[in-house]
């Protein structure tokens, strides 16, 4: 490991819900940029750009990881990378990034992470998501993915202990809460 210390200087983020007048190039941009200025950082020091997004057929853009490029035209010509791991596929681009600076293959990253699902319906959005699971697997190619987290909740409780009041916390350390205290401004559940 070249680099071990590895630091995030920036960030930027859209408002979560329903943005119909956005497309998931102007989603990536957005965020992208935010996140440059933020930072403080030119892009043309930037070495490589990651991008976290699973898709799984909810926009037409099937090499999204190009849209990236469009942030800043320094960055056209800069390494990028699509991340796809369901829900967890912005975590994977972060590790991706930081995985790229500690072998020492780059010393700047950009990471973004997207999803646009609401241009969809709901029926559409369930049917994607569940593509997510183990679809070799009859009985689990079925569920959908709060019915999968259920049972990992459930498997959990049995095997260690109850997991809910760990589990309660969880939305108010993310931010999903606390946009009314100015702590997140782009919370999903905001308050005015």
């Amino acid at each position: 490991m070249k680099n071990p210390h590895v630091s995030i200087v920036g960030s930027g983020h859209t408002k979560f819900g329903r943005l119909d007048t956005q497309s998931l190039e102007d989603l990536i941009v957005s965020a992208g940029r935010e996140a440059i200025e933020d930072a403080g950082i030119a892009p043309d020091h930037i070495d490589a750009v990651f991008l976290g997004h699973f898709n799984s057929g909810l926009v037409p853009d099937g090499f999204a990881s190009s849209l990236i490029h469009q942030i800043a035209p320094e960055l056209r010509f800069k390494p990028a990378t699509r991340l796809e791991n369901a829900c967890a596929s912005g975590s994977a681009a972060v590790f991706a990034g930081i995985t790229a600076i500690q072998a020492g293959q780059a010393e700047v990253v950009l990471v973004v992470g997207a999803e646009k699902m609401t241009s969809r319906s709901t029926a559409d959005v369930t049917q994607a998501l569940t593509g997510a699971g183990y679809q070799n697997d009859a009985d689990e190619a079925q569920l959908s993915f709060p019915q999968v987290f259920a049972i990992a909740a459930r498997d959990y409780a049995v095997r260690y202990c109850d997991p809910m009041e760990s589990m309660a916390r969880i939305p108010v350390c993310s931010g999903w809460l606390t946009d009314w205290r100015g702590i997140m401004p782009g919370a999903i559940f905001s308050i005015g």
